[in-house]
C-alpha cells in the first residue's frame, strides 16, 4: 500500500464500533527547550542537538552551570494516555485507564476524557520532557507509579469493572512496562485472574515496554515471558523503536548487530509473539509468523514536537490492525500517523491524516 491508497482507505473507512482499552500509566507532561543564547528579554537561541547539550554538561564537569528553560506546553501525558487520545481522534472508541489521578481525575486529562472514557487508578507522574531537534530527554518523577500495585488497582477499579472493561475490547494496550515496576505482576495477574473469564479470545494486546535501560536484563526477560502469557487469549504485537530492540535482544541472547529487518524477526522468533514491529526515525519494519514487511518514515529534521511521536505511532498501527489493514498498510498508517503529529503537533483525525498523505504523494 502507498501514501494515495492509504488517503483513500482513511477517506472511507470507519471506526465500525471497534473498542480499545489503553492504560496504564498516566503523566503530567511538562514539555520545555534549553536555551542556547539570550540575545534580548524576548528572544533566545536554542541548543540544537543532544550531542551539543552533552557538550555543554561535559565542560561545566568540575564547576557549575545554569541552564534556562523555556515551557512550550503543559499536557496530559504517559505512553497510555498519549496513545489512547490519538487512537481517539482516529475514530476508535477508547477507555484509558491509568494513573489520571485520585480520588479526583487531574484537569490535566480534560481532553482526553472529552473523547475516551477515563478511569483513574492512582496519581499521575510528572515528566519535563527537553526537546532537541534530534531527540529528547525524559526526565520523570515516578514516585506515584512505583506505589502502584495490584491490589491497590483492584481497590479503586474493582475487578468487576476491569473485566467489563477488557470484555468488551477489540484491542488492549498495556504500555510503559519501564515505568511501573509492578506491571509484570500485574500481567500475571490479569492472566489468572481476568482473562480466563472473558466470553472471547480473538483480540489484539499491544504492549510497548518503553526504554528499559534502568531495568535489569533478568526483569527484562521475565517481562518477555510474560508477554507471551496473552497469546492464549489473542494475538499480541511488541512494539518498540530500534534502542529499545537492541535492548531486547540482548536480554534475549540474540545479537543485535545488523538489519532492523532481521532483528525484527529474531526478536519475534525467540518470544514466540503474533508480531513484533521496531519503528525508527526513517523508517518502520514488523514480522508475523509468515511475513516480514518494511514501509518508509516520514522524518522531518524540523520537529513541532517529538515527545508522543512513538506512542502516534503505535496509534496508527494498532488502528490499522483493528480496521483490517495488511501488516504494510497498518505500518504505514502507524508512520503516518507520527509523520503528521511531529510536524504539527496536532493528533489528527482521519481525514486530516489524508491530507497529509495526499500532499506527500504529491511532492
Amino acid at each position: 500500500m502507498d501514501e494515495r491508497k492509504l488517503a483513500g482507505w482513511l477517506r472511507t473507512a470507519s471506526a465500525g464500533g471497534k473498542r480499545a482499552c489503553i492504560g496504564l500509566d498516566g503523566f503530567v507532561d511538562r514539555v520545555l527547550r534549553v536555551v542556547d543564547s539570550r540575545l534580548d528579554s524576548s528572544n533566545v537561541t536554542y541548543i540544537g542537538t543532544l550531542l551539543d547539550y552533552g557538550c555543554r554538561l561535559q565542560a561545566a564537569a568540575g564547576m557549575s552551570l545554569n541552564i534556562e528553560l523555556i515551557p512550550r506546553s503543559t499536557r496530559h501525558g504517559g505512553n497510555g494516555p498519549i496513545m489512547a487520545y490519538a487512537l481517539a481522534r482516529l475514530g476508535a472508541a477508547v477507555t484509558c485507564w491509568g494513573t489520571l489521578g485520585y480520588p479526583e481525575i487531574s484537569p490535566v486529562f480534560e481532553p482526553l476524557g472529552g473523547i475516551a472514557e477515563l478511569r483513574s487508578v492512582g496519581e499521575p507522574g510528572f515528566t519535563d520532557a527537553y526537546e532537541f531537534d534530534d531527540g529528547k530527554i525524559i526526565a520523570s518523577v515516578l514516585e506515584p507509579l512505583n506505589n502502584l500495585s495490584w491490589e491497590s488497582i483492584i481497590e479503586r477499579i474493582g475487578r468487576d469493572e476491569l473485566t467489563a472493561m477488557f470484555d468488551g475490547a477489540d484491542l488492549i494496550a498495556l504500555n510503559n512496562w519501564t515505568m511501573l515496576p509492578c506491571m509484570t505482576d500485574v500481567w500475571h495477574r490479569l492472566q489468572a485472574e481476568v482473562l480466563p473469564g472473558l466470553r472471547r479470545k480473538n483480540r489484539l494486546f499491544f504492549l510497548d515496554l518503553a526504554d528499559p535501560a534502568k531495568r535489569t536484563e533478568a526483569d527484562l526477560r521475565e517481562a518477555l515471558r510474560a508477554a507471551g502469557g496473552f497469546s492464549p487469549y489473542g494475538d499480541v504485537l511488541l512494539s518498540c523503536n530500534y534502542s529499545e530492540a537492541v535492548q531486547i535482544a540482548s536480554a534475549l541472547g540474540l545479537r543485535p548487530e545488523g538489519r532492523e529487518e532481521d532483528l525484527c524477526a529474531a526478536i519475534r522468533r525467540e518470544t514466540g509473539l503474533r508480531w513484533v514491529s521496531i519503528h525508527t526515525r526513517t523508517g518502520a519494519f514488523a514480522c508475523g509468523e509468515e511475513q516480514s514487511v518494511s514501509t518508509r518514515g516520514f522524518f522531518t529534521e524540523r520537529p513541532y514536537i517529538s515527545v508522543g511521536g512513538g506512542d502516534h505511532f503505535n496509534a496508527g498501527l494498532a488502528f490499522g490492525l483493528l480496521e483490517g489493514l495488511e501488516l504494510d498498510g497498518a505500518l504505514l498508517l502507524g508512520n503516518a500517523v507520527a509523520g503528521c503529529y511531529v510536524r504539527s503537533g496536532i493528533s489528527p483525525d482521519a481525514r486530516q491524516l489524508a491530507g497529509f498523505l495526499d500532499s506527500l504523494s504529491e511532492i
